[in-house]
């Protein structure tokens, strides 16, 4: 083999080397089907008692889910982001809305695209309860009190002002999400993007 003849096959070697190697960089992950995780969150948030699709979800519902996950097959790497986005369970909101009253209020704002980003909003605000109770106590305990959280971003100051015993909250977007998780839904969604870096190889 002459000199020009072995530079082409060394060549030639090098780029199936280079091209096998591409290759096998490019094959994504072996993960679980995306229907397979959508049945794990599913049947996970499921099983906690009288749970009901567009509940308000919490920590402790949600983080077996990853544990479930990485079983399948697949770890889910920013794991620690996604549930830094959702309630804990010693949310004010959570611990209110898993009473009857609380329970029957948070089914009755749900319906709304942003009944929980406002109900949030307000739990956070400093100073909110008097003698104990917070404005959202209060709205829970008063027959169609939900309805002041519906009609939110509508209503005028004035009207707010006769039953919000938080200050400040005159400073709040109540047409604005807050960017946290509060339903099945907000969580899959999130998940679904992860899924799909995933399975980009990112």
């Amino acid at each position: 083999m002459n000199i020009q003849n072995l530079k082409l096959t060394i060549a030639a070697t090098l780029c199936t080397i280079f091209l096998t190697a591409s290759t096998t960089l490019a094959v994504p992950p072996k993960l679980p089907s995306w229907d397979q995780v959508k049945k794990i969150a599913d049947q996970q948030l499921n099983s906690v008692a009288d749970y009901q699709p567009g509940d308000l979800i919490s920590k402790r519902q949600v983080d077996p889910i990853f544990d479930l996950l990485q079983r399948a097959g697949w770890t889910v790497s920013d794991r620690t982001d996604i549930v830094n986005l959702i309630c804990s369970d010693n949310d004010p909101m959570v611990r209110q809305f898993r009473s009857g009253n609380g329970k029957r209020f948070m089914r009755q704002i749900n319906n709304s695209p942003l009944g929980y980003d406002r109900v949030d909003q307000i739990e956070r605000l400093p100073g909110g309860g008097t003698l104990g109770q917070s404005t959202i106590d209060l709205l829970i305990a008063t027959p169609g009190g939900y309805k002041n959280i519906l009609n939110l971003g509508k209503s005028s100051p004035k009207e707010v002002q006769n039953w919000m015993l938080a200050p400040g909250w005159r400073s709040l977007n109540f047409n604005a999400a807050t960017g946290r998780i509060y339903t099945a839904d907000a969580f899959l969604a999130r998940l679904r993007e992860s899924y799909d870096a995933a399975l980009a190889g990112k």
